[in-house]
């Protein structure tokens, strides 16, 4: 995502820690963002093997947690800031997250 690669923590095994959007420059790899978008409830683990989007026209990430059954958008910056844009809303799908139509 421009100078960013993004990635998304919990896809190996079902875990009892928070889903991480993790950000790391490539221009600068000590710089590292990360947000915890999907906390977890008591007793809840996290699980979500398929990977987030990226829709780069308006520096958006969306992300998915399986087993809490949350949906999440984040805006991204390019100077590293991450926050939470809506969600979590009740989702619950093992897919991937596909966007469609046009930029707006």
């Amino acid at each position: 995502m421009g100078d960013w690669v993004i990635g998304l923590t919990n896809g190996g095994a079902p875990t009892n820690v928070s889903l991480s959007v993790v950000a790391i420059s490539q221009a600068d790899l000590n710089k590292i963002v990360r947000i915890n978008p999907i906390p977890l409830e008591p007793g809840q683990k996290s699980f979500i093997p398929s990977m987030m989007t990226v829709d780069m026209p308006n520096n958006r990430i969306y992300a998915m947690d399986y087993l809490p059954g949350k949906v999440v958008a984040i805006d991204f910056t390019q100077d590293g800031n991450m926050s939470v844009a809506w969600g979590p809303v009740e989702q619950r799908t093992i897919s991937f997250l596909t966007l469609i139509g046009p930029p707006d």
